[in-house]
């Protein structure tokens, strides 16, 4: 009698599996049946936005659904990154987001984010090139004169950072600051475009921007010094490397755009949204609009893409700890 009952109870849990199984497949195969959301924790217009909005019309497209962009900008996109972390993990809510997230939790102590259970990794959808810019009331042409000149007077040049305190583009200055041994005194702005803007206009010295802004860049009264990629980039080709503009240990400081879920989403409509998406980056129309904005399309698997989050997240912590720089909260 016991030992029937125990063979009882293992056809029970095997058929329990594969019912499980079955309605996992089940829901995949149906999977999504209504409007998927989109958060983008940024203002309409910008280069986060622009891309979420040409994901969604190529995803709608393949899922035959609707897929809306809601933008949830504030805090230095916690607002939105937040609201995605407490969504429901049914697969119809995800992140679309840039490295800003990695710099969170180096700035704010309640951003500890865990990437196997707060926010899931889905796929990484582009790099972003950056370049180091400056303005030609600063009379450098190289890299190697930028830091001689910052050398030769400690804190008094002025560099921009696009979206302030904790932002990528204040945190890659000071680990540029750090690498080539140079003081530049920080001036904080609320976007990439007003720090862009500043350079030009000669209020501050240089800053670190995102490739987007390279229509923008070319001009007489502002020079780029130095791209950001290990190859140069096609996007432009005239401009050197870090590495052959003179500083070999910086490393290469690409951003990139990626969309997360929130924590407990099915992993199998995990793995579904990577695949389409994957699949919509070979599209040559969207890999041509992506071109266009100066960016690198790039897929990846959600465990890669957890690797470079955990990485960068550490790394940032330990820049902001060697500057010296206070954490927001």
């Amino acid at each position: 009698m016991k030992r029937t009952h125990v063979i009882a109870k293992l056809i029970t849990t095997v058929i329990s599996i594969a019912g499980l199984a079955t309605a996992a497949v089940a829901q995949t195969k149906n999977y999504p049946n209504h409007p998927v959301n989109f958060i983008v924790p940024y203002t309409p217009g910008g280069g986060t936005d622009i891309i979420a909005r040409l994901v969604a019309e190529k995803l709608g497209k393949l899922w035959k659904q609707p897929v809306v962009i809601q933008n949830k900008p504030g805090a230095g996109t916690l607002i939105g990154t937040n609201f995605v972390k407490r969504a429901q993990p049914d697969g119809y809510t995800f992140l679309i987001t840039s490295s800003t997230l990695t710099t969170l939790p180096a700035m704010h102590r309640s951003a500890n984010f865990d990437f196997s259970n707060d926010l899931l990794p889905v796929a990484l959808i582009a790099e972003i090139p950056n370049i180091l810019i400056v303005s030609e009331k600063l009379q450098v042409k190289t890299l190697k004169e930028f830091i001689a000149k910052a050398k030769s007077a400690p804190g008094s040049m002025t560099y921009g950072s696009g979206g302030g305190m904790g932002s990528f583009s204040h945190l890659a200055m000071e680990y540029m600051k750090n690498t080539a041994g140079i003081d530049l005194l920080h001036v904080p702005y609320s976007g990439g475009s007003n720090a862009v803007t500043a350079v030009i206009a000669g209020e501050v010295g240089a800053t670190y921007t995102v490739s987007s802004f390279l229509p923008q860049i070319d001009g007489e009264r502002v020079r780029p010094l130095a791209v950001s990629t290990p190859k140069r980039f096609v996007g432009a080709p005239e401009i050197p490397t870090f590495a052959e503009a003179g500083l070999p240990d910086y490393p290469s400081m690409n951003q990139w755009i990626a969309m997360l879920a929130p924590g407990n989403t099915p992993g199998n409509i995990v793995a579904k949204v990577n695949d389409d998406i994957v699949k919509i980056m070979a599209d040559p129309s969207l890999k041509e609009a992506f071109t266009k904005q100066y960016l690198i399309p790039n897929t990846s698997t959600p465990e890669q893409l957890g690797k470079l989050l955990t990485k960068e997240s550490e790394t940032w912590k330990t820049i902001v700890k060697d500057a010296n720089i206070k954490p927001l909260d």
